[in-house]
């Protein structure tokens, strides 16, 4: 054979063996229309409406606060799902998410004239974000910019209630975390350098922190 074929046929074997992602939607793979992300997407959404109709129950209906942790709730099974199976947390979710729970806490502000909550969320919200922002860049990959986004909402959240409420929740979340990890260690399936999700954690966290401060 020619070098010129070895080339050529090298060529085409290193072209082959890059994936072709050109045909591939945007967003998360759960997106894609099939029977079984269907169902996924089905109990997804019936879990975040029950979690919500829960979360709204008790913190009450009529706080200024409470249309953020509804939303929240409405979206953490949602989110969890695409996080343990994707090990990301979409933008097509947490920005308009994080939009909504402060948007959430400017009408609750607004119709109850409560404009401290809305200032308190806000300050949660921004706090929250940039402690997250700095671990994404210092801890080693344990964080992803996907929490950080999630932080906006989680701070919103939380932030409304006092600092005490942020600190416990980010606790309990990565406490969590770390008793998961431990486990799939001691079950042979990770390792110290395995990557663990932090989104779903983070949220089962926040979900806690909230129901007990109601």
């Amino acid at each position: 054979m020619t070098r010129s074929a070895q080339a050529g046929r090298s060529s085409a074997q290193g072209a082959s063996s890059v994936p072709d992602t050109a045909g591939e939607p945007p967003g998360p793979r759960l997106f894609i229309a099939d029977g079984r992300h269907t169902r996924t997407l089905v109990w997804t959404t019936c879990a975040g409406i029950a979690i919500a109709l829960a979360v709204g129950q008790v913190l009450g209906w009529s706080e200024p606060a409470t249309g953020a942790a509804v939303l929240l709730g409405l979206a953490a099974p949602l989110l969890t799902v695409i996080d343990l199976r994707e090990h990301r947390l979409p933008d097509l979710i947490t920005l308009p998410l994080a939009a909504a729970c402060l948007l959430a806490l400017a009408v609750g502000s607004l119709v109850t004239g409560e404009w401290s909550v809305l200032l308190r969320g806000g300050i949660g919200a921004f706090g929250l974000a940039l402690v997250f922002f700095v671990l994404f860049i210092f801890a080693n990959g344990a964080f992803g910019f996907g929490d950080v986004k999630l932080g906006v909402s989680m701070g919103a959240c939380l932030g409304v209630h006092g600092v005490f409420p942020v600190v416990l929740a980010v606790l309990l979340g990565l406490g969590l975390a770390l008793v998961v990890a431990l486990v799939l260690m001691g079950l042979k399936r990770a390792r110290w350098r395995t990557h663990i999700a932090l989104g779903p954690y983070l949220l089962i966290g926040t979900l806690l922190t909230l129901v007990m401060w109601g």
